[in-house]
């Protein structure tokens, strides 16, 4: 036994010069860490951009045909302008007289029947006891102007006609309105109307036109009667 505690002894010996005699390792030195490299973001990838569909192709408009040309119309003719009834007799003239200052023209004498006169007229003269039983109704176109400074009186359309052995007024509502008060310069034109029992109008031969002179504002004459005598020609006869 005891040699048995020898060979442990020695043992223990050995295992101890052993750990001694062993030297510790040097920590090997700390290395840096390698820097991160930076790296750039890389853009993201662009989207695939879509392809377009394709659109239809219109299709293509039918060519229009050509219009017709129109064939031309005839023209229509003019028509012509009515003058009076061939029954209507009317005689241009070129008459004046001057009384005072205030002269009357006298530019036509017309003649017609009763019934070749507008519808509107006679019915106007239907109940006049003036146009009662006429076969000519007469009409004398004039013109008045007064030449002088001052304000005159005049009345043409209240004047006196003589045909044959008639003797009539001038139908004064039914002529227009020639007569009355004319300031300086004024010139007033129309016709007077006057109606013929006895003669047709083929039957004048002549019309006598009677006006009374002219007065100023103090009811003084300033001249003679005016007197026209205008002669129908046998033509119109």
């Amino acid at each position: 036994m005891r040699k048995w505690i020898i060979l442990l002894a020695a043992a223990a010996l050995l295992a101890a010069a052993l750990a001694c005699g062993e030297s510790t390792p040097e920590p090997a030195p700390a290395t840096e860490p390698a820097q991160a490299q930076e790296v750039e973001p890389t853009e993201p990838p662009a989207e695939p951009t879509a392809i377009p569909e394709p659109t239809d192709t219109p299709a293509a408009s039918d060519t229009p045909n050509p219009t017709d040309t129109p064939e031309p119309t005839d023209t229509p003719e003019p028509t012509p302008t009515e003058g009076p009834p061939e029954s209507v007799i009317q005689i241009p003239l070129e008459m004046s007289q001057d009384s005072g200052g205030v002269i009357i023209r006298v530019t036509q004498l017309s003649l017609a029947p009763l019934d070749a006169m507008p519808s509107d007229f006679l019915a106007w003269v239907e109940e006049s006891d003036y146009w009662a039983e006429t076969q000519t109704v007469g009409g004398i176109a004039i013109e008045v102007e007064n030449t002088t400074d001052g304000m005159i009186s005049v009345y043409p359309d209240q004047g006196l006609i003589v045909s044959g052995n008639e003797q009539r007024d001038v139908a004064l509502f039914e002529s227009d309105d020639v007569g009355g008060d004319f300031m300086a310069g004024v010139m007033k034109d129309g016709a007077v109307l006057f109606a013929l029992k006895r003669q047709a109008p083929d039957e004048v031969e002549s019309v006598r036109y009677v006006v009374d002179a002219p007065f100023d504002e103090d009811w003084n004459d300033l001249g003679p009667d005016y007197e026209f005598l205008i002669e129908v020609p046998d033509s119109n006869q």
